[in-house]
Parts: C-alpha cells; structure tokens; sequence
C-alpha cells in the first residue's frame, strides 16, 4: 500500500498566530498572487519589526469579517475591543474585490487611516479597480471608529 505524504493543508509554519500552508508557501516560490493568509502572515512579521502599537496592520479575516458580517452595534463594539481600537493612530487595512463569502477575490490593494485626522489613502497597482471595495470598507471602519 503506497501513502501520498504530501498534503496540501500541511503546515509549514505559524508566526504569531498566523499559520503558513503548503499551498500558501508554494504562493511565494511560484510568483502567484497572494491570498489573505499570505498577508497576514506578512504583516505580523512587519508588525513585529515595526514594534509600534500605535499601528495596526490589519488581519485580512478581520477585515472579512467587519465588510461581510458586521452587522449590529454589538459586533461593532466587540471588534472595536479586540482590536484595541482606542490605542491606534494608524490602520493599514487590506483591500480586496471579494463582495460576498460565495464569490472570489482577484485584487488586493492597501487603504491607509490616519485616525486623527479622518484621512484615508488608498493605494492600488491597478490604478482605482478596488475603488469601490475601498469606500465600502471606509465607511464600515468609520462605523466602528464612532464605537
């Protein structure tokens, strides 16, 4: 009897509660575009080089799930919590296209928020195709601001 030891949901590595798989990896090695595990394990080790609490690289789940599900002031004040909302200056907040849990991604950009000054920059490599999931996202993180 032959065993197949490749798996592709192995796990390769976790880094501060973000967790690498083999398909995620072979991502990096095979120049493909990234998905959310991707970024969030590369903005938990920028985080931990940076060292600033001040700042807040935003786990893309936790973007999904303020865009998708966040719904009521309970939700809201909840994730305001978690997130340590109170203590940040800065929110860099992963954008992608995905409108809904059934349909797929295909772009990410990067919304950044200067809190005190309510100033958002939206940054995309193919010129304003996030617009729309930028605003969308903007007005779900004013939301949760005023919580």
């Amino acid at each position: 009897m032959a065993f197949n030891l490749y798996s592709p949901m192995s796990l390769v590595l976790s880094y501060d509660e973000a967790n690498l798989y083999d398909d995620d990896v072979r991502l990096f090695s095979d120049k493909q575009w990234l998905n959310d595990s991707c970024i969030n394990y590369c903005f938990k080790r920028i985080s931990r080089q940076l060292n600033n609490p001040a700042i807040l690289l935003m786990d893309p789940s936790v973007v999904s799930f303020l865009v998708l599900q966040c719904d009521d002031d309970d939700e809201y004040d909840s994730l305001a919590k978690g997130i340590t909302l109170d203590s940040r200056e800065w929110l860099l907040v992963p954008i992608n296209d995905n409108e809904s849990f059934l349909s797929q991604s295909t772009h990410w950009s990067l919304l950044v928020l200067h809190i005190a000054s309510s100033t958002y920059i939206h940054y995309d490599s193919n010129s304003q195709y996030n617009y729309a999931s930028s605003v969308r996202t903007s007005r779900k993180i004013d939301r949760l601001l005023t919580r």
